[in-house]
């Protein structure tokens, strides 16, 4: 990005952002869901929402120190001073955490009343496997 670019110079970053943050999200209550018991799985979804917004919460307040220490809203080019760093802080935060999810290891599906692995969904219209971990 320059301080003389249009807009449409925007839209292929931002189409490839918003794919791969679509095919993202959804994994992340899936994953952490599927490796707690059927019996906590309220007490998870609480600590991974609370983890996600604590998240988002941190990574928008260190990408805003890293803007306001290199650009400011003044102008084209001083947005343009601020951003980049910014965006190369958040691409480095976002690598780190894929490096981190890289090196875990993978965890077993808990077992279920009847020793089969619980497994739940992404999709809370699809109810039936949480269903089917309870009995």
């Amino acid at each position: 990005a320059h301080a003389h670019s249009g807009y449409g110079g925007y839209i292929a970053p931002f189409l490839v952002a918003r794919v791969g943050v679509s095919m993202a999200l959804p994994c992340l209550p899936s994953a952490g869901l599927n490796a707690v018991p059927a019996a906590s799985l309220g007490r998870a979804a609480g600590v991974l929402n609370t983890m996600q917004l604590l998240g988002a919460t941190f990574g928008i307040a260190i990408v805003t120190v890293v803007f306001n220490a290199n650009g400011a809203l003044t102008s084209p080019h001083a947005v343009t001073s601020g951003y980049q760093p910014a965006l190369a802080v958040a691409a480095g935060l976002s690598a780190l955490g894929a490096l981190v999810a890289l090196t875990m290891g993978r965890a077993r599906a808990p077992l279920g009343p009847d020793s089969t692995p619980a497994r739940v969904t992404a999709n809370p219209a699809n109810s039936e496997p949480r269903a089917a971990a309870r009995r």
